[in-house]
């Protein structure tokens, strides 16, 4: 019975030998996908880690629409496993660009937390200066 049923196998295969090294191929192709992604995801994850680590970036952020005082964050940096906390303001906001209207997040510099990386000019100094993010002066075509 056994060598009937891998007689008929190997019959079938020299039958549609091509069909055979279609599917043979598309199989090896997704493992090979499946390996790389598999062997990759562990140096991804350390790689992101040590670049949030190096730029000190929050691990959570808390949000209230009404807004958190200085005593919320007080009582935030109280608690035991948080490290350091530090208010910030965001808010969304249309920029006219040109003829184009573009919504935008506005949001203030933190001290010691999420540290920017200014590829060219520099950190603002006072109040009357910002940070534009590279994208968006290249998609207003003002770099």
């Amino acid at each position: 019975m056994k060598k009937a049923l891998l007689k008929d196998c190997f019959k079938e295969i020299i039958k549609g030998f091509k069909r055979f090294i279609s599917i043979l191929l598309i199989v090896l192709l997704g493992v090979g996908f499946f390996a790389g992604i598999k062997a990759t995801s562990p140096d991804m994850k350390l790689t992101l880690d040590t670049y949030f680590d190096d730029k000190n970036v929050m691990d959570i952020q808390v949000i209230s629409t009404l807004g958190l005082t200085d005593d919320d964050i007080t009582e935030l940096k109280k608690l035991d496993l948080i490290e350091n906390a530090e208010g910030t303001y965001q808010t969304d906001a249309v920029v006219t660009a040109g003829d184009k209207q573009v919504v935008v997040k506005l949001e203030s510099l933190a001290s010691s937390i999420n540290a920017l990386q200014v590829t060219s000019g520099r950190v603002p100094e006072n109040q009357n200066e910002c940070v534009v993010e590279e994208a968006f002066c290249k998609a207003q075509n003002t770099i």
